[in-house]
């Protein structure tokens, strides 16, 4: 599996951001706790909105034309990327 960039959008506030998350030994798309602080201060910056998701995304996630993207907890410093065809 291969590095990519993969872009969130937050709907609301029209703002997108583009992250790389890194593989791990298992090869699962991993995004720091760093990663997502950082998304969500670029997609929503308001310290108490509640509009958006894990990393500040909010509506649909596509990428790659078809695939959507969701992220799912690890734990509290990592974020898996998870990438599904429909």
């Amino acid at each position: 599996m291969q590095s990519i960039a993969i872009t969130l959008r937050n709907d609301f506030h029209d703002t997108i951001t583009t992250l790389r998350p890194r593989l791990d030994s298992r090869d699962r798309r991993i995004l720091s706790h760093r990663q997502l602080l950082r998304a969500r201060r670029t997609l929503c910056g308001i310290t108490d909105c509640v509009c958006g998701g894990l990393a500040g995304e909010r509506g649909p996630q596509v990428q790659f034309s078809s695939d959507v993207l969701t992220l799912h907890p690890i734990d509290e410093n990592r974020t898996e990327v998870v990438l599904t065809t429909p």
